[in-house]
């Protein structure tokens, strides 16, 4: 198995487990959270701004990273896109069956959030993969897409 196969086989599993955390009745999230809400609250952090921003934040950001990690041999705003793009079209999927369980609610700032997510987790891969590789390839590689897409470069 190629490493990219690899990586597109990582992003589907974290796609299917941010299906199945997602869609299940809120009830039975907001209990497996608690151990994680509760000692916040004692602190004065709020549980729902803490699961808002740092879970939707979070969760999705391996899925940006894995898509990023599979287009590796992409130029660097691609593969940023490419993560972003796949958190924001699985978020807007996410929201679309919430919206229609009465269990669960949908919400355009989780959309929002999650989209960050994925470009924070596809941002981190590139940041690492620029500094691990200690070699100017990648260096080299991100420059030229750069200039052979100006106009990507400045959107990113």
């Amino acid at each position: 198995m190629s490493r990219t196969s690899l990586w597109w086989a990582v992003a589907a599993i974290v796609a299917a487990w941010l299906l199945w955390m997602t869609l299940r009745p809120n009830p039975n999230v907001a209990a497996e959270l608690s151990p994680l809400t509760t000692p916040a609250s004692a602190y004065g952090v709020s549980p729902r701004l803490l699961i808002s921003l740092a879970g939707n934040i979070a969760v999705f950001m391996p899925l940006g990273a894995a898509v990023a990690q599979a287009l590796a041999h992409q130029p660097c705003v691609r593969r940023w896109l490419g993560g972003v793009i796949a958190g924001a079209a699985l978020s807007l999927l996410i929201e679309l069956f919430q919206a229609c369980l009465p269990t669960r609610v949908a919400a355009v700032e989780d959309w929002l959030l999650n989209t960050a997510g994925a470009a924070l987790g596809a941002l981190l891969v590139l940041c690492l993969s620029r500094r691990r590789s200690g070699s100017p390839r990648v260096e080299r590689v991100c420059e030229q897409s750069e200039r052979a897409h100006p106009d990507q470069a400045t959107e990113a």
